[in-house]
């Protein structure tokens, strides 16, 4: 139970630092406006901004090191 518990926690962080990083390289952002209710338009707003942590400390450590 618990492993199957860390796989899906890696999972969602995995799919949400994709979104992250196809919205930091491209502009291409989903429309949170599209979802009518306020309370789950403000998750997905933060489960978005939780994928961007990852990306940003990963290219503030290597993009230093490509030129």
């Amino acid at each position: 139970m618990l492993g199957k518990l860390v796989h899906i926690s890696v999972d969602v962080l995995i799919l949400s630092a994709l979104l992250a990083g196809i919205r930091r390289s491209t502009g291409i952002t989903p429309s949170s406006s599209q979802i009518p209710n306020k309370d789950v338009r403000k998750w997905f707003q933060n489960y978005l901004e939780f994928g961007a942590q990852p990306i940003s400390a990963v290219l503030s450590r290597y993009a230093p090191l490509g030129g």
